[in-house]
């Protein structure tokens, strides 16, 4: 009963409003069959086109690259590499109306900006209320990089909010490592990854008791539960504090890996990259695969099956990380 249009780009974020509507995200300006180019568009409870919604126009054709955030008054923020929102300057993010159209109330001010809008997220508790944070690309406040600003309800730098430097996040916008995400907290606290994941109170200030992980490369996405345990899901190579890890984790509220999670091993089940054909009819299969048939029979980058099909017991070992095979 649901009836979504094909959308030809990847979408890259989701956000469900409170009245089952949709906010979508496709990559590079994707067409959909139900006729329009965007950014930016809201779909029906029944995943049809809501046309009432005011589709926006941005300056680039692959402009949005963070979380959409829909605030208590039914305000979407939107933020990315664009730099103006229907012809009107919006410094990477920018607030639209419950109908897609442009807030002219909410100005960003007080910096410059450069990258990407990673994150975003809107603080509820009193006088914090719908303040906007702000968090990636390259967001300077004085001439000095910050790895996560506050933005009044205005749109204006909020100079009560703290402002950390980027060894905080493990960032640093000279080589691309900048912020991937950013999660709310009750309370307003919040929650970031780069090649540190860390916590910060709602004041801006790193939150201590939260021992923050090391990463050797950055992961991309996190979700943080309302006590404070963080999952994520680590590219593949990353290691955390030293240890490889090899599948999803959990971190403790206090930042500990927590060995009482253990998803086990997740069969990758693609298709092969290639095949060769043996002078005796054997087939050699090989590429990033780990598993083999509807019965996920561990194979990892290498598999040889009889001329009329059957998966013979060849199996390659000896290399505990091995990720692809390309050539064989």
């Amino acid at each position: 009963s649901y009836h979504s249009p094909v959308f030809t780009g990847i979408i890259r974020y989701m956000t469900l409003q409170p009245d089952g509507k949709l906010l979508v995200t496709p990559s590079t300006g994707s067409f959909t069959n139900n006729g329009g180019l965007s950014n930016l568009v809201r779909l029906n409870a029944d995943g049809s086109r809501d046309f009432s919604f005011n589709i926006p126009n941005f300056n680039l054709t692959n402009p949005i690259f963070a979380n959409i955030v829909v605030d208590a008054q039914g305000r979407i923020l939107i933020g990315g590499t664009f730099g103006t929102v229907n012809g009107v300057a919006r410094p990477g993010v920018a607030r639209l109306n419950p109908d897609g159209s442009l807030d002219a109330g909410f100005v960003p001010s007080g910096y410059t900006f450069g990258g990407q809008v990673r994150g975003l997220g809107v603080q509820t508790q009193g006088a914090n209320a719908d303040k906007v944070l702000v968090a990636g690309g390259t967001l300077t406040v004085n001439g000095v990089s910050r790895p996560v600003i506050r933005l009044n309800t205005d749109g204006s730098l909020d100079s009560s909010f703290t402002l950390v430097g980027d060894d905080a996040t493990g960032t640093n916008p000279a080589n691309g490592t900048r912020l991937r995400l950013l999660n709310m907290l009750p309370g307003d606290q919040f929650t970031v990854v780069s090649t540190k994941l860390t916590r910060f109170n709602a004041d801006g200030t790193v939150d201590s008791s939260f021992v923050a992980p090391v990463f050797n490369q950055e992961p991309f996405w996190i979700d943080t539960l309302a006590d404070g345990r963080v999952y994520l899901p680590p590219e593949f190579g990353t290691t955390a504090n030293g240890t490889a890890l090899s599948g999803p984790v959990r971190f403790t509220a206090n930042g500990q890996l927590d060995p009482t999670f253990a998803p086990g091993r997740f069969s990758t089940l693609v298709y092969p990259a290639n095949v060769h054909v043996q002078s005796d009819g054997r087939i050699l299969a090989f590429g990033n695969f780990d598993a083999v048939g509807a019965t996920a029979t561990p194979r990892t980058g290498v598999a040889r099956f009889t001329a009329s099909g059957a998966l013979e017991g060849f199996s390659f070992a000896g290399i505990g990380n091995l990720y692809s095979v390309s050539s064989a």
